[in-house]
């Protein structure tokens, strides 16, 4: 597993995929990304993300976990399990309004 060279990290933009069908959710990351050290891609749906995995690198995944079409648990799994995938290894960070203590388990 290849993680990436956080010593370039602050030499380029950090280019984030946020996976995310909620409007308000991804307004408000996108407010907090403005920065110009972050270049922003947004999807609405776990299909959009795998597909937007297979095109372009990423250096962190936002994931929603509870999306349409495809949810971001089984989203996750398939950019993982593609072996060809550009970024099998990226970070996948949840995003999730689960917070009961035995949430963190099922995650």
């Amino acid at each position: 597993m290849v993680s990436p060279d956080v010593s370039t990290i602050g030499e380029k933009q950090i280019h984030i995929l946020l996976a995310d069908d909620g409007d308000t959710n991804r307004l408000v990351i996108e407010s907090m990304l403005q920065d110009n050290r972050f270049r922003l891609t947004p999807v609405t749906n776990g299909s959009e993300a795998v597909s937007a995995c297979k095109n372009d690198i990423f250096d962190v995944i936002l994931m929603d976990i509870y999306m349409p079409v495809v949810d971001g648990m089984e989203a996750t799994r398939r950019i993982r399990r593609d072996s060809d995938s550009i970024n099998q290894s990226t970070p996948v960070i949840a995003l999730t309004a689960n917070a009961m203590e035995g949430d963190k388990e099922t995650f």
